[in-house]
């Protein structure tokens, strides 16, 4: 099943112009940004089965995670970077997974990140098969 990567999330503990002055205000960001991942984790989840991936009808069968980065490193003209990418891997290749359907997981995926970000943030998201004759897979259970 799928793995969704979220890479450059926005924290608000990377606001350089709102130094954290105490413990009970990070605390407080933390709180918001662990809030605010979990939110945006379930519409992730309910966006890959809304976008009607075949062999994907539960929430539960998505995995997502957020780089631990969290930051937005300056870009050449010295403006943060504002780019959200969001990556999908280990969504296994089958026939009834064709172009379309990757589109459409992606432009779902997209629209649901948007709502959660400022209007001046963009969204890239990429979507990688996984051939299970060129690359491997293993799951061991204990």
């Amino acid at each position: 099943m799928p793995i969704i990567t979220v890479k450059n999330w926005p924290s608000v503990l990377n606001n350089h112009n709102d130094p954290l002055q105490n413990f009970e205000n990070f605390r407080s960001k933390l709180y918001e940004d662990t809030s605010l991942k979990r939110a945006m984790t379930s519409a992730l989840r309910l966006a890959v089965v809304q976008a009607q991936v075949p062999g994907i009808e539960q929430v539960d069968k998505v995995t997502i995670s957020f780089d631990s980065g969290a930051v937005e490193p300056p870009a050449h003209e010295g403006k943060p970077d504002k780019t959200l990418c969001i990556i999908v891997e280990g969504l296994f290749k089958q026939d009834d997974r064709d172009r379309e359907c990757l589109k459409r997981l992606a432009e779902s995926l997209g629209d649901a990140a948007l709502e959660f970000l400022l209007s001046d943030w963009t969204v890239e998201v990429f979507v990688k098969k996984f051939d299970p004759e060129k690359d491997v897979f293993i799951a061991k259970h204990k």
